[in-house]
């Protein structure tokens, strides 16, 4: 049966910071591995795997694979001994297969509406500062921490909160104090706020839409969270406002596509404690979209955020 070293390892110690290859071979097994790095080389002379001598190349490959089965092996005694085999085979496995669906699957997005959001959000932004500089009595550079303390310690003269090595404190915090002594911090929490929704959600999503298939693919992590809950990260869409009816506009755009697509096969882990056991005698990989260049990567030691799996063909994926 197929095994996998980041998901066992996590169903035994999900508290752990990292499940990754070669951090778990050197606490079982205590046995520090060879590092792409030191077979391909570090920063600007590292070179891709096909210019790694047929030697380094083979030792890398073979080490990788020999301490992968001798790990699998003991984390899968600990598995059993922990009485943790059920929830391990029963259900984890199988959401391998379902995470892997539901990322190659995507998100549609409608990439018009977030870019007529961002004309919206930047004429907000316009209306902000033109209120902040009037509240200054001057223009400055808003995001500037060095203006800003200028503006008000020096010359409002509002309080200093809480110093740092470079000066006073402008973090929010600290503004959400001072708005309690006048409007500008205030203004200032509203201009960041809304800045970085649209820095990081309206403006960065249009440009993550993969040309091919017109959807996001962001990475479903299954091995992150202590609490048993999934995260998405690259990028991470779970962390949009739902709150407010500016997260709600951000959201609105965003939707599974077609009727029945793989987006809306899971919510959560205990719906799939009745999946066969047989669902998880396949090792998975993450897959990623269509690549915009026919260069492959190098390959990569499974990671809490590149779990190392194998692709399984086409006509093995779920069908809903």
């Amino acid at each position: 049966m197929a095994v996998d070293t980041m998901v066992a390892s996590y169903v035994l110690n999900p508290s752990r910071r990292q499940h990754n290859l070669e951090g778990l071979v050197l606490e079982q097994l205590n046995h520090p591995m060879t590092t792409y790095e030191d077979v391909a080389g570090k920063g600007s002379k590292q070179v891709s795997f096909d210019r790694v001598s047929l030697d380094a190349a083979t030792a890398y490959s073979a080490e990788d694979a020999d301490y992968t089965l001798r790990l699998s092996e003991k984390l899968t005694e600990e598995v059993e001994e922990a009485e943790l085999a059920e929830l391990y085979y029963d259900l984890e496995m199988p959401l391998i297969e379902v995470l892997v669906a539901m990322e190659r699957w995507g998100v549609k997005v409608d990439g018009s509406v977030l870019r007529a959001l961002s004309k919206e959000l930047e004429r907000q932004l316009d209306q902000l500062a033109g209120r902040i500089y009037t509240l200054a009595g001057e223009e400055f550079n808003i995001n500037s921490p060095v203006q800003l303390r200028t503006i008000l310690f020096e010359k409002l003269g509002l309080p200093v909160i809480r110093r740092t090595k470079t000066g006073p404190s402008t973090d929010q915090g600290v503004l959400e104090q001072l708005a309690s002594q006048h409007d500008l911090p205030a203004e200032i929490l509203n201009y960041r706020g809304l800045s970085k929704l649209k820095s990081t959600y309206v403006d960065a999503l249009p440009e993550l839409i993969h040309p091919d298939t017109g959807r996001i693919h962001t990475s479903f992590n299954q091995t992150v969270t202590a609490t048993g809950r999934l995260s998405s990260s690259d990028p991470n869409l779970q962390n949009i406002p739902i709150r407010t009816e500016l997260g709600r506009q951000i959201r609105r755009p965003l939707w599974p596509g077609k009727a029945g697509g793989c987006s809306r096969a899971i919510t959560t882990r205990s719906s799939f404690a009745s999946w066969p056991t047989s669902r998880a005698t396949r090792s998975l990989r993450r897959p990623s979209p269509p690549a915009r260049t026919s260069t492959p990567g190098p390959p990569r030691k499974s990671s809490a955020s590149s779990p190392r799996r194998s692709m399984p063909p086409s006509d093995a994926w779920p069908r809903w």
